[in-house]
C-alpha cells in the first residue's frame, strides 16, 4: 500500500488515503481514470476519464493547471514505477505536502463551474495539431471550445444524481 491524497469534490476536502494500485485508484475516484497533471517530482493527479460526460455537481481546479475545472474527484499518487522491461510496477508514496496541495486546490459547485465556462466559452478545449517532418506544428485545428464542452455536459437531476 502506498500513500496517496484523495481530492473529494463533494466533501470539499483533501485527505490521505492508501492505494494498492490502479484498480484501487479507480475505486477511490469511482470510475476509469486518466492523468490530469504530473508534477516535476513525478507525483501524478488522476481524474475521472469521462467526468465531463456525466451529470456532475462538484468540481475542483488545480492552480498549476488553470485551463479548466476538473469534474468529480481526483487522486494524487507518487511517481509511477516501471521495470527494466517497461512493465508497470505501481507507484511510490506521494511526495507532495498535503498542506501545499490543499492551498493549490479550489472547489467549485456546478453553478460556479458553469459560470467559469461561460466566461471562457470561446477558449479551445480540444485542439488537434499537425506536425511537419521538422517536428514543428504546421496546423492547429480547434475541435471543441470550452463553452460547447460544458454546455454538452449532462445536468444533474434533482433526485441526487452526481
Amino acid at each position: 500500500m502506498t500513500k496517496a491524497f484523495l481530492i473529494d469534490a463533494a466533501a470539499r476536502e483533501i485527505r490521505e488515503v492508501a492505494s494498492a494500485g490502479p484498480s484501487d485508484l479507480q475505486r477511490l475516484i469511482g470510475c476509469y481514470i486518466e492523468t490530469a497533471y504530473t508534477w516535476g517530482s513525478g507525483d501524478v493527479l488522476f481524474v475521472d476519464e469521462e467526468g465531463m460526460r456525466k451529470p456532475q455537481r462538484y468540481f475542483f481546479r488545480l492552480r498549476r493547471r488553470g485551463d479548466q475545472p476538473l469534474a468529480g474527484n481526483g487522486v494524487v499518487v507518487g511517481p509511477e514505477r516501471y521495470g527494466d522491461d517497461g512493465e508497470y510496477l505501481g507507484t511510490d508514496d506521494v511526495t507532495l505536502d498535503l498542506a501545499c496541495l490543499r492551498e493549490a486546490v479550489t472547489f467549485l459547485t456546478r453553478d460556479q463551474a458553469d459560470a467559469w465556462a461561460k466566461g471562457n466559452a470561446s477558449e479551445p478545449a480540444t485542439v488537434f495539431y499537425t506536425f511537419g517532418d521538422d517536428g514543428w506544428v504546421t496546423e492547429e485545428t480547434v475541435v471543441r471550445r470550452l463553452g460547447r464542452m460544458f454546455s454538452d455536459m449532462p445536468r444533474p437531476t434533482d433526485d441526487g444524481g452526481k
